[in-house]
């Protein structure tokens, strides 16, 4: 009589498989969670990167403007919304010419110093502000940010000769013919230690219309 054989049946898997491919499972999923988070902090930290450009590069925009329209740099306070500003080395207060609704220039030769507009560049607590007192319609009187995060606004200031203003004076800044400005922004970035995005700038503009 022929004997008949069993056919095998498949056998499960065994506990020691079972553990090695959760091990493989998880160290994929670390390795992809890992790389998630490394283009996460690249993501951010350009952003950060970018923003602190963007403030360094904007303030530098409109105080160039201004100085090159200014008539002087003011030698005494002016004071805006109640409160006072002083050029000095972190405070640029300009006398600019007012402007009418259409943006032309208010001009009167019989009183050439009561038609100006005064622009005032501060820092004030990280914060770069441009404050504007305004005399004709061409210009709105108030205060605008210009960049947060703001670590350093120092300004220097130049006579027609090339020298700078002295320091061991009381200086006559209404002689200023070029303004130096230096401005450095910082950002904070992501799992960096703590360290900052730190981007500066430096530039010299001369008065053009000074009187």
């Amino acid at each position: 009589m022929k004997k008949v054989r069993k056919r095998s049946l498949p056998s499960g898997m065994t506990l020691i498989e079972i553990l090695i491919v959760v091990a493989i499972g998880a160290i994929i999923m670390i390795a992809l969670l890992e790389l998630y988070m490394t283009g996460q902090k690249y993501f951010f930290n350009q952003n950060a990167r970018a923003d602190t450009i963007e403030d360094s590069r904007l303030p530098m925009t409109w105080i160039s403007r201004d100085v090159r329209e200014a008539f002087k740099v003011r030698a005494t306070a002016v004071t805006v919304n109640g409160t006072a500003y002083t050029t000095s080395i972190n405070c640029l207060v300009l006398e600019l010419p007012a402007l009418d609704a259409t943006g032309s220039i208010i001009w009167d030769p019989d009183t050439p110093d009561v038609n100006r507009d005064f622009v005032v560049y501060a820092l004030n607590s990280g914060r770069l502000k441009r404050v504007i007192q305004a005399v004709g319609p061409g210009r709105t009187t108030g205060a605008r940010v210009l960049a947060d995060n703001v670590s350093t606004f120092q300004i220097r200031y130049f006579q027609s000769d090339g020298s700078a203003m002295p320091t061991d004076v009381a200086p006559n800044y209404a002689n200023t013919n070029v303004v130096e400005i230096s401005l450095v922004c910082s950002t904070k970035g992501i799992f960096r230690s703590g360290q900052s995005f730190n981007e500066g700038l430096t530039t010299q503009i001369k008065l053009r219309n000074k009187t």
